[in-house]
């Protein structure tokens, strides 16, 4: 989203004076998800179509379960998987600065709470902390207008009815996060 904001131009003839960006925790670790859950294809096939169905059905004969044999971890590996885990969420979020220096526009960045933040919100304080300070590193950003952390203002209004499942909002929902972001950001 940096990226797109930061080149905005390049897709458009009209240029926003501002940006909403909202993002949910977790879109950031997008780039760690195992090979099992990512598409084969990221762009349409150029192959003729029988030849990908051959090339999809190998992968997922030989190759995808030699990959899911491999899954044996011991604790020292858990420990270097969050090492690595953290350090690419921390790079993530140093780029996403880095792009938004260089836009035109002006930005307004909302962080949106998933589910388990109000379900179990002393066992995730430690990441909502760090999307606090994530979110505090950002408004030292000269594009940056505001920041808001809707778990802050959602949090003592929060109902199991609010979502359809662990992140995607119910339609009660999406009209409470609105008028939350809308309040978080004075319009």
């Amino acid at each position: 989203m940096g990226r797109f904001i930061s080149n905005f131009s390049l897709y458009s003839n009209r240029i926003p004076s501002e940006f909403i960006l909202v993002i949910l925790p977790g879109d950031d670790e997008r780039n760690l998800k195992e090979i099992g859950s990512l598409p084969f294809w990221t762009t349409p096939p150029k192959n003729p179509k029988a030849l990908n169905e051959i090339i999809n059905y190998l992968l997922w004969k030989n190759v995808l379960p030699s990959l899911r044999s491999q899954k044996t971890v011991d604790q020292i590996d858990i420990s270097k998987k969050n090492i690595i885990k953290y350090k690419t969420i921390q790079h993530s979020w140093d780029d996403l600065n880095d792009y938004l220096k260089s836009s035109i526009s002006k930005i307004n960045i909302v962080i949106t709470p998933p589910k388990r933040w109000f379900t179990n919100s002393e066992e995730n304080q430690l990441e909502i902390n760090l999307y606090d300070k994530y979110l505090s590193t950002l408004s030292e950003n000269p594009n940056v207008l505001k920041t808001c952390n809707l778990h802050a203002f959602i949090k003592d209004d929060y109902s199991e009815t609010d979502y359809v499942d662990s992140v995607h909002l119910s339609r009660s929902g999406h009209k409470k996060w609105a008028k939350y972001i809308k309040s978080c950001l004075n319009y």
